[in-house]
């Protein structure tokens, strides 16, 4: 570039410039672009192309005001093609930054409706907004008019429009429409487009059967090319199939990977993602303080990553039994994720609906997650069996009860480390209610929590075996932290304290630890001799000091 500077020909260095920024974006390096298009437009400011890819660049890096800004001030010194690409790729940046109003002005200043790429973008807002049908018509609109128009390129963005405007009512639709694209990516040569349709396509594999060869595709494609972005999007599905099959200890390693790529290369939405995927493993995993941590670390979430958020908090109080605090955290967000049809439905949307059942009855619920049947992931399936398996048990229809509980495990094969979680509340349900046969479906799973490292959940089945009276022969309590156990705090005892410093009361202990409120008030009298503690607030402050 230098030798096309001294030779005074500014055109062709700001044309190298962009051949190159373009070459290093699609690897992934795309602070090294933004300085090599950043430095092009310094000494070749009237350029368009150049401005052009900047403003993606700095999209693609979340600088979108600054994108915004660059690109607006230019407008107007710009007509013809060149103002109309501009005011194109300033409505995608809008798209992106959630500027679902100034996207579509954007749109109409470009002053091409016969452009397949502006009925793509019409599309994202109204998706953006909440508008599916909407934009399930413009995108449709859009794949007609990139077919006449022959532009693959448009055709594949609107597909993607077309696939997430399905992925509620008919996954199967959804699925089709990323394999589309990735075949006409494919004809025509983009790469990156390619890369991101089958990762949509594995992702669509990974919701329903389990297995995702697909997506494995995707990623070996987006690292051989060097689409850096993508291999760490990716690894953000891995990681979610990893936790409902094989726990939280597997799926941490790809959820905090894709964590480090996304922030190494400057990608906030994707950042933003992964922690709330590594905070949901770190809530698997029992770790809550881990999880909120990173869920602290989203920088600005749009309604799907809060509640992510919402549900990693659910999910490490399910993951303790505490359905209570479980539905405390699911329900503020489950009314917008319901509500909200751009809102992917995740598996703890069915979590959701089963501790719920558990505390209190369906309530119209069953209905509101199942009101399109084609949409629903298996695990949300299957959730809802058990769900079903707790009424039918509560209602005396016992072999309705175990039929369900039957079909959900069965649903639910290839993602045992969910399936165990689940099982616990209906398993729960069937000792209280008195259904089924629990206690030999206890003990397998008891074994299998403990050869997992599952501390809570063998705890709690433990606790379920001995309120069915058929207590487990290793009946260990919580680990007791060695200043505890200098004043002979008991595991026991260390599971009471622990609740006891989270602030409830005996009742609640006892109802959340299957025990007689008789026997916790025991419990915490103990405690109290042991630490000399003049009271519970005491108490809990034994149980916050380091060991």
């Amino acid at each position: 570039m230098p030798l096309w500077r001294d030779a005074g020909r500014p055109a062709d260095a700001a044309a190298l410039a962009l051949r190159l920024a373009r070459r290093d974006a699609a690897r992934g390096a795309l602070r090294t672009a933004d300085a090599l298009l950043e430095d092009a437009l310094l000494r070749s400011p009237d350029v368009p192309d150049v401005l052009r890819e900047r403003v993606r660049i700095l999209t693609l890096v979340g600088r979108a005001q600054e994108a915004l800004d660059l690109g607006a001030a230019a407008l107007d010194g710009l007509a013809g093609d060149a103002h109309a690409d501009l005011c194109l790729e300033l409505a995608r940046t809008a798209v992106a930054a959630a500027r679902w109003g100034d996207a579509t002005r954007f749109v109409e200043r470009a002053g091409r409706p016969a452009d397949p790429r502006s009925a793509v973008l019409l599309a994202d807002a109204a998706f953006g907004e909440g508008r599916v049908d909407d934009a399930a018509a413009l995108a449709a609109r859009a794949v007609v008019a990139a077919e006449r128009a022959g532009e693959p390129a448009a055709l594949c963005e609107a597909l993607g429009v077309v696939a997430r405007t399905s992925w509620r009512v008919d996954l199967a639709a959804t699925e089709a429409a990323f394999r589309r694209a990735a075949q006409v990516a494919a004809e025509h040569g983009l790469t990156p487009w390619r890369v991101t349709a089958l990762a949509g396509a594995g992702m669509m594999e990974a919701l329903d059967p389990g297995d995702a060869p697909t997506l494995e595709l995707a990623r070996t494609l987006a690292r051989d090319t060097g689409m850096l972005g993508q291999l760490a999007a990716s690894d953000l599905i891995v990681a979610d199939v990893v936790l409902l099959r094989d726990g939280p200890e597997a799926a941490t390693p790809h959820a905090l990977r894709a964590l480090e790529s996304a922030r190494t290369l400057r990608l906030p939405g994707v950042a933003d993602a992964a922690a709330g995927q590594a905070a949901t493993c770190r809530a698997g995993a029992a770790d809550r303080a881990g999880c909120e941590r990173l869920i602290a670390e989203m920088r600005d979430p749009n309604l799907g990553l809060r509640a992510l958020g919402a549900f990693a908090l659910g999910l490490s109080s399910l993951v303790e039994h505490d359905l209570r605090s479980a539905a405390a955290c699911f329900d503020p967000v489950v009314d917008l994720v319901l509500e909200h049809r751009a809102t992917p439905l995740l598996a703890p949307v069915g979590a959701w609906l089963l501790v719920r059942t558990a505390l209190d009855g369906q309530d119209g619920a069953r209905a509101r997650l199942t009101e399109h049947p084609k949409g629903m992931t298996t695990p949300n399936r299957a959730a809802v069996r058990y769900a079903d398996a707790v009424t039918a048990g509560r209602a005396g229809r016992g072999a309705e009860a175990v039929a369900a509980l039957a079909e959900a495990d069965a649903l639910l094969a290839a993602r045992p480390w969910w399936r165990r979680l689940l099982r616990l509340t209906v398993l729960d349900s069937a000792v209280r209610d008195g259904w089924g046969d629990p206690v030999p479906e206890l003990r397998a799973d008891l074994a299998a929590h403990e050869a997992a490292g599952a501390v809570h959940q063998a705890r709690t089945c433990r606790d379920l075996l001995r309120a069915a009276g058929a207590p487990a022969r290793r009946a260990t309590g919580a680990p007791v932290a060695p200043h505890l156990r200098a004043l002979g705090v008991t595991g026991r005892e260390a599971e009471v304290l622990a609740l006891v410093a989270r602030g409830m009361t005996n009742a609640q202990i006892a109802e959340r630890l299957v025990l007689s409120r008789r026997t916790v008030e025991t419990h915490v009298a103990n405690l109290l001799a042991k630490s000399g503690a003049p009271g519970r607030r005491e108490l809990g402050a034994l149980a916050a000091e380091p060991p």
